[in-house]
């Protein structure tokens, strides 16, 4: 999505977003905030690949902006973020979205933090490590079961070095991530019990692209959260984008 483009789907919107590079340990964010920095915070963690503008439609909801200031982000690793290789060990990641967070003119304040695909495995991790900080967690199409990856034949084929030089930055990061994503949730897999705060999983009955494993993983696993699961017959990967209707409703459910 090129800024012609951005600017075009917000011009007629009120809250057009503001963009900011926050340096953190890990390397430089690049992120969009949206909507009255005074309101409660809904942060958008985006998969692989994928990019801070991945949930547009959500973004310019005049209901959602009615009671949220949304943040979002190009993860380490893609967009106009640095360093253009990812940050893969997902503690580090979670901890990046926190030092983010510190720097940004939001005030101390919980969040409602939704991950889409990859971006699950990250929120879940950041809900690990600063459980005060969460009031929701929402996770989207979920890649969070070990030993579940779903591995297609380009994959190995993009790993395959010669291959992987011809891919752009994000295709490269992609790669990176995904033979590395299976060590990395048997690393945290012993503290789904640290997460407290209300939690919706939803997952499509044919998403092709993460098995529905994963959804029933996260519900089983989350035995301290009041976890609610929806497995949406007939729905694919994309959730966000065929049933955003649904999506919005559990953003705006007070708890």
């Amino acid at each position: 999505m090129n800024q012609a483009e951005i600017d075009t789907h917000f011009s007629n919107k009120k809250y057009k977003p503001v963009f900011g590079i926050a340096t953190t340990s890990y390397g430089k964010i690049y992120y969009a905030s949206i909507g009255d920095t005074s309101k409660p915070l809904l942060v958008f963690v985006h998969g692989a690949p994928g990019a801070w503008y991945g949930n547009k439609t959500l973004y310019s909801d005049s209901t959602i902006l009615q009671n949220y200031c949304i943040l979002t982000y190009d993860r380490l690793g893609f967009g106009k973020s640095e360093p253009w290789l990812p940050i893969s060990n997902t503690t580090d990641q979670a901890k990046s979205i926190n030092e983010l967070l510190l720097q940004l003119p939001f005030g101390k304040k919980s969040i409602t933090l939704l991950g889409r695909s990859y971006g699950t495995t990250i929120a879940a991790r950041y809900a690990m490590l600063y459980p005060s900080n969460v009031n929701k967690l929402i996770l989207v199409a979920s890649c969070v079961a070990p030993n579940y990856e779903k591995y297609f034949w380009f994959s190995y084929f993009a790993k395959w070095a010669v291959a992987n030089n011809l891919l752009n930055n994000d295709l490269q990061s992609t790669t990176i991530e995904k033979f590395r994503h299976n060590k990395q949730l048997k690393l945290i897999e012993k503290d789904w019990n640290l997460i407290t705060v209300p939690t919706y999983i939803l997952h499509g009955t044919n998403d092709w692209i993460a098995y529905t494993h994963n959804a029933l993983y996260a519900f089983n696993a989350l035995s301290n959260a009041n976890a609610t699961l929806y497995l949406i017959d007939k729905a694919g990967h994309n959730l966000i984008q065929t049933h955003p209707e649904l999506v919005k409703e559990i953003i705006l459910k007070k708890e």
